[in-house]
């Protein structure tokens, strides 16, 4: 959900809200983002996906054991990227903040595909290696913190005991 909603925040609900769907002006300003945000999209659909058959075919449940689910108004630059939908800007600002949430895609992507690597090591990359390129070597704060793989880990390891 994470993915998804970023994915459609940065980009997407956006252009509607500002009026910019049909600005072709804006628009090629944001062609690179707009090719880079959908092969990472690609990408990380079929890892989400691949990742969530190896978690099923390993028996994890992913599913809280309370029944809650994690509060996504405690991730303050996803609460950030919902509120700024209603900010006024002219064409430069709006393309230099869709460029920067673009980016914060990549980090995301980067993140969640290192998590699924310390679960499932031999897990394909989908073509993330080379849409992330240089940012493989960078160290970023991350994005999710860690109460939101608490419950993949808890959930793998009971999975690994039974």
């Amino acid at each position: 959900v994470i993915w998804d909603y970023t994915f459609y925040w940065s980009l997407l609900a956006p252009l509607y809200f500002a009026g910019h769907q049909a600005s072709l002006p804006v628009l090629g300003a944001l062609r690179p983002q707009f090719t880079q945000a959908s092969a990472l999209n690609v990408a990380m659909q079929a890892l989400l996906r691949d990742w969530g058959d190896r978690n099923a075919a390993r028996g994890v449940d992913l599913q809280p054991p309370d029944g809650r689910g994690l509060d996504q108004y405690r991730i303050d630059w996803f609460r950030e990227l919902n509120r700024q939908l209603r900010d006024p800007l002219d064409e430069p600002a709006f393309v230099a903040r869709t460029q920067g949430d673009v980016e914060r895609m990549h980090t995301l992507a980067l993140e969640l595909w290192r998590h699924a690597r310390q679960e499932h090591p031999a897990i394909d990359d989908h073509g993330l290696v080379a849409l992330l390129g240089d940012r493989l070597q960078s160290a970023a704060t991350p994005l999710l913190d860690a109460s939101w793989y608490v419950a993949l880990a808890t959930a793998q390891t009971a999975a690994h005991s039974a």
